[in-house]
């Protein structure tokens, strides 16, 4: 597995993990992944943050949980 596929499989992860402790929805999780499918460079949870979509403490427990 390459790289790239572990950085997505992170992003996934940590979308999946906010959805499930309901602080995203699955529309914002789109909205996230089609930013960076369009170049945006961010971190999904930076993306996240930026859009006011969670907090950077939402992001940091999802991200203790991985």
């Amino acid at each position: 597995m390459s790289d790239g596929h572990k950085v997505t499989k992170a992003r996934l992860k940590v979308g999946q993990l906010l959805v499930r402790e309901g602080k995203l929805t699955i529309p914002q999780v789109s909205q996230v992944l089609l930013s960076q499918r369009r170049g945006d460079g961010r971190q999904f949870g930076r993306i996240a943050m930026d859009l006011g979509f969670v907090s950077e403490r939402d992001v940091t427990l999802a991200l203790l949980t991985t």
